[in-house]
């Protein structure tokens, strides 16, 4: 999949809020097809909101400006995290809880909504999705943990 633009999310819910300010709705370009398929599947799977980055939303769930794309500037999260390449999503999803839809997607991997999802982190109230490549038909899905690669 070489390019995909989103059903369910606007530009500034991936992208943070400086990248959106300058690049708009051509943001979209510093991310991975396959990642932004993916945040349109588990939103309709579960069909309940699904938030990313919230700095020009109002909702109950919090401020987030780094939960999707993070420029070379971000000092957020590890120096090569999937985010800075555009590989990664941190999903907050209203009423379910993240660790039930990290069970779902381990219970089948490879199902057509989770196809992509190479890793998830486990140990954190949000859903990390990405889509780094890794051998996933090999090793499965690769969990990870906060702090293990933040440095």
């Amino acid at each position: 999949m070489n390019f995909y633009i989103p059903k369910h999310f606007a530009a500034h819910e991936i992208v943070d809020s400086k990248t959106y300010a300058k690049f708009g709705t051509q943001a979209f370009q510093f991310m991975d097809a396959r990642i932004l398929y993916t945040a349109d599947r588990i939103r309709e799977r579960y069909s309940s909101a699904v938030y990313i980055n919230t700095y020009l939303l109002k909702t109950q769930i919090g401020y987030f400006n780094f939960c999707g794309y993070r420029p070379r500037s971000c000092t957020i999260g590890a120096v090569h995290s999937e985010h800075r390449h555009g590989r990664a999503l941190d999903l907050h999803i209203l009423n379910i809880d993240a660790e039930t839809i990290r069970k779902d997607i381990l219970s089948d991997p490879f199902h057509e909504d989770f196809k992509y999802i190479t890793t998830i982190e486990a140990g954190v109230n949000w859903l990390h999705i990405d889509c780094r490549n890794i051998d996933k038909e090999q090793n499965g899905i690769l969990i990870v943990y906060p702090n293990k690669w933040s440095k």
